[in-house]
């Protein structure tokens, strides 16, 4: 039976939400990190594809920024009171590499860093890429730029803001969600994303309330 990451390290509050597994490293400046992917989710639900159910494609998105926050403690060892932030993410999967049969997925991570950039010993950014496998075959390819702060420079960032207090206090109402179809979903509660009240301009209605939350409520959305 395959042991889960502390979820610590993957910043879930409950460890049925951490889908790692296993890691190890592999070369001077990558990783193999093994993940699980659950039968059945109450969020990352699966979804119809042209034969068969498919695995919600954002549990590779999720996959992901578990294992970056795990390899950053424990490659890079930033403390875990640095938020980490992400700048760019993009992927490529085989959506045959998605299908579900009932039955939890094995995966596997091939994770190697690029443009590492330090003070001193401290992590300050690092784009990683991705060789992801499952059951032997390639599944995906993504890269991700994301970058470590201080606790002092985050609250230079993000102001009055970087408290949760303020930041709650400051929240605006949110709007009605898009039709849940719009945005691959069947639930309205799982939709995180309101019309635009203008040509060109939208919202993103966010809240901490969302069914995969954080080890603790966050001033800002999972990565960003």
């Amino acid at each position: 039976m395959p042991t889960t990451a502390p979820h610590g390290y993957g910043e879930r509050a409950a460890s049925s939400e951490v889908f790692l597994t296993n890691w190890r490293r592999d070369t001077a400046d990558g990783w193999v990190v093994s993940a699980r992917w659950p039968r059945a989710h109450g969020f990352y639900r699966s979804v119809d594809g042209a034969h068969h159910r498919l695995h919600d494609p954002l549990l590779l998105v999720e996959t992901m920024r578990q294992a970056g926050i795990l390899l950053s403690h424990l490659a890079h060892r930033v403390p875990f009171d640095h938020p980490i932030t992400w700048q760019r993410i993009r992927y490529d999967l085989v959506p045959q590499g998605l299908s579900s049969a009932g039955a939890p997925a094995e995966v596997e991570l091939h994770v190697t860093d690029h443009e590492v950039v330090r003070r001193g010993e401290r992590l300050l950014s690092a784009r990683q890429e991705f060789r992801v496998r499952r059951d032997g075959a390639d599944l995906a390819t993504a890269t991700l730029d994301y970058a470590c702060h201080s606790p002092s420079v985050y609250r230079r960032l993000r102001g009055r803001y970087s408290e949760l207090t303020p930041a709650n206090a400051g929240r605006l109402p949110l709007p009605a969600p898009v039709a849940p179809q719009l945005v691959g979903r069947d639930r309205e509660r799982d939709v995180v994303l309101s019309p635009p009240t203008a040509p060109a301009n939208g919202a993103c209605g966010w809240t901490p309330l969302i069914r995969c939350s954080s080890t603790s409520p966050s001033t800002t959305p999972p990565g960003c």
